[in-house]
């Protein structure tokens, strides 16, 4: 993202803990502490404080999600609003897929840590057809561009997680995935054959699908 400008949050990587306390001695509050590694969605803190900051990072060094611990991204905090934003690519084009609301705190009215997931909509009630051309100029065909460049072939799902303010997308992460809760209320919406697209991704013909969605709302609540 640094290197091909697209709009993400500033960060750092550190795999000592030292390093990493003396970073948050001069951040700004609140701030985003992430296990580098594959944690099942759940592995991302945010600190309000300087001292839950320190804790986190003791906590993540010293194996809370195990071995996707042992390197921490520090991240600026986004303020706005979350959007989960799918594209899909064949390798030689990507288009958009849909969009969804996922709500990760785990009590009411949005308080409490970071879950897996305690439900989800769709589409994404933030996304409206000019911020949906945004991201894809802004963010979705410069990372697809960026990735051919790296000489990398990307086939399939890019799942980017937004943060919306004053209309204006920031990337906070990709997920190479249909996403879980997400999916869940994706596909009851699509009208076009899924095999089908999924087949179109493969062979490399999804200039030749027309993807369609049922004009409604899917709602799920993890129990």
């Amino acid at each position: 993202c640094s290197k091909y400008n697209i709009p993400t949050a500033k960060y750092e990587t550190f795999s000592d803990k030292n390093h990493a306390n003396e970073y948050l001695e001069n951040q700004k509050y609140p701030i985003v502490i992430k296990a580098d590694g594959l944690a099942s969605g759940k592995g991302v803190i945010i600190a309000n404080s300087k001292s839950e900051a320190f804790k986190a990072v003791d906590e993540i060094f010293s194996g809370k999600f195990g071995n996707a611990g042992q390197i921490i991204v520090i991240e600026e905090y986004l303020e706005g609003t979350e959007a989960s934003f799918f594209a899909i690519s064949d390798g030689n084009k990507v288009i958009p897929f849909t969009t969804a609301e996922d709500y990760k705190r785990v009590f009411e009215k949005n308080e409490g840590p970071n879950t897996g997931g305690m439900g989800a909509f769709s589409p994404a009630k933030n996304i409206n057809k000019d911020l949906e051309n945004k991201i894809m100029d802004q963010i979705i065909i410069p990372t697809f561009n960026a990735l051919k460049k790296e000489g990398i072939s990307y086939k399939g799902v890019l799942y980017a997680g937004l943060m919306i303010k004053d209309n204006h997308p920031k990337l906070i992460e990709y997920n190479v995935r249909f996403g879980d809760p997400e999916c869940q209320v994706m596909l009851p919406r699509l009208k076009t054959d899924f095999v089908s697209i999924l087949t179109a991704v493969n062979d490399g013909n999804l200039d030749k699908i027309q993807i369609e969605w049922e004009d409604t709302y899917s709602l799920i609540i993890i129990m």
